[in-house]
């Protein structure tokens, strides 16, 4: 996978409405505010107090599809307050910046994944040649506690002392 930054016009965003898990009740001062919006509940509207997700979606050239996401809870869309439902879930999305935080999360997940699948020369001659998610599964293997967050130069050190800390042990014989 070839490193790349990625651009609105890149992605596919979808917006979704869920229900907001918290009570509406206490969370506004103005008590008729939280009557209307139990009232909608009641009804059924969803929009009324819920959470909104913004997810923006890429698919790369191999087919791995990728996501990131951005949410914000505690809304409330009440029908013909201000304007629409839509028109107002689209400014609160506009306002709050969802696109871009989505898109910003979704470049963090590609980015991750071009360094868990980048080569990573483990001899300077260049013979021989792994992936950072390589490096991960050898040092599990020897022991070491590893996560995918480490980076590669903190990896080859962690493998290193351990080889070094079994070797010393006796565990472990080199073969040259």
């Amino acid at each position: 996978m070839k490193r790349i930054k990625l651009k609105e016009s890149d992605v596919t965003f979808s917006v979704e409405v869920e229900p907001e898990d918290m009570s509406v009740r206490g969370h506004f001062d103005d008590k008729e505010l939280e009557d209307q919006i139990v009232a909608a509940q009641k009804v059924g509207s969803l929009e009324a107090w819920c959470c909104i997700v913004v997810t923006a979606g890429w698919t790369a050239p191999d087919g791995t599809e990728y996501y990131g996401r951005d949410s914000l809870g505690g809304c409330s869309f009440l029908d013909g307050v201000h304007e629409p439902i839509k028109s107002q879930i689209a400014s609160c999305i506009d306002d709050h910046g969802m696109r871009a935080e989505a898109l910003d999360d979704l470049q963090r997940e590609v980015d991750a994944a071009y360094e868990r699948q980048r080569p990573v020369k483990l001899r300077s001659d260049g013979a021989r040649q792994a992936t950072k998610t390589d490096l991960v599964d050898i040092g599990r293997e020897l022991g070491v506690n590893v996560h995918d967050g480490m980076t590669v130069d903190l990896l080859r050190v962690a493998i290193q002392e351990q080889l070094t800390h079994l070797k010393q042990q006796g565990r472990i014989t080199p073969l040259r």
